[in-house]
């Protein structure tokens, strides 16, 4: 598959991240109905229900009526777009990372919602340079915040997914950079 392809189905997700946790539990699935998957991200059936709707709009996945049960199948286009996201995905305790362009998504499931956010590579890089800088330093997000001149949210964000990428370790008195 080429790399227009997937930057074509990634540019889905980049609209709507939400959807990230939902695409990457279709890998190698058959037949599953709405429970089956709120079941297998953790989280609750309505949820799983509007991402199938999402879904089915964008022929991720096609509808199938037995009776009075309604199940799901993954499309052509959805295992591409499966394929395409798992190369750009980082999964992590702390939340799923994908690698967009110029930005990093950061997306976490907890059973009542999803939430997600974008940080600028730019924002990252420059938290990792400050903490590299003084490779023996602990730094709290105050002294971050101060030293590079940027919002607490926005630093808290970047060490985030700084330590999903595994280069930032979190003590109990503060951050400082892996060696």
């Amino acid at each position: 598959m080429s790399s227009n392809d997937c930057r074509r189905y990634l540019s889905l997700l980049a609209s709507k991240p939400w959807l990230l946790p939902f695409v990457l539990w279709l890998e190698g699935r058959g037949e599953f109905s709405a429970r089956d998957m709120a079941l297998g991200v953790g989280v609750r059936t309505p949820i799983a229900r509007r991402v199938l709707w999402w879904f089915t709009k964008f022929g991720v996945v096609e509808k199938k009526v037995i009776g009075e049960r309604v199940y799901y199948r993954v499309t052509d286009i959805g295992k591409k777009l499966v394929y395409c996201t798992i190369d750009t995905t980082i999964v992590s305790r702390k939340g799923l990372l994908l690698d967009y362009g110029k930005e990093y998504i950061v997306v976490y499931a907890k059973r009542t919602r999803i939430s997600w956010y974008t940080v600028p590579k730019e924002i990252v890089d420059k938290v990792q340079r400050t903490l590299a800088n003084a490779p023996n330093a602990i730094f709290k997000v105050k002294d971050l915040s101060l030293s590079t001149s940027l919002p607490q949210k926005l630093v808290v964000r970047a060490l985030r997914v700084l330590s999903i990428l595994g280069r930032v370790k979190r003590t109990p008195e503060g951050f400082k950079a892996r060696s």
